[in-house]
């Protein structure tokens, strides 16, 4: 999943999906910080926002769809 999807989910300021190179410890922090995402219900909470996200984005686009049609007609 993508650094982002993670942080809709995650409001923790101290939160995020590192950028360090790939070293073991690396990789142990980052297993650990998803399994702790994922223990806490993340996986809903991820699912629930990128809902709203994808309703409220449809809702935009088509009120402004409708919006430059109208514009147009007249």
């Amino acid at each position: 999943m993508k650094k982002h999807v993670f942080r809709m989910a995650y409001d923790a300021t101290d939160f995020y999906l590192s950028t360090l190179p790939d070293t073991r410890e690396a990789h142990d922090r980052l297993a650990d910080r998803l399994v702790h995402l994922m223990e806490a219900g993340g996986a809903d909470a991820i699912a629930a926002r990128i809902r709203d996200h994808a309703d409220h984005s449809g809702t935009a686009f088509t009120g402004t769809l409708t919006s430059s049609l109208g514009a147009a007609a007249r």
